[in-house]
């Protein structure tokens, strides 16, 4: 199946294949996940994706930012940058 489609109109499929990868990216939560988690790594606190969320990278019962923590109630400084990313 997939050699016929790819032959029988290359561009086309490569099209299909380029629109459904955006379509993930722009519904799916799991890139936006990703980028919480690289974003608290790289500024050196734990892991800022919600609680209840699924993050890949984290193993399981690992220490993850709380609401506190965020909004400055406890001894964590957290960049702007992940707070911004959070909320939205």
């Amino acid at each position: 199946m997939f050699v016929e489609n790819f032959n029988k109109n290359p561009s086309g499929y490569r099209e299909r294949v380029r629109s459904a990868s955006e379509r993930y990216e722009r519904f799916s939560k799991q890139p936006k996940i990703l980028r919480l988690h690289d974003g608290a790594v790289e500024a050196g606190v734990p892991c800022a994706a919600p609680a209840g969320v699924a993050c890949e990278r984290c193993q399981a019962g690992a220490v993850r930012l709380s609401e506190r923590d965020l909004n400055g109630y406890t001894g964590i400084s957290v960049p702007v940058e992940l707070k911004t990313l959070r909320e939205k």
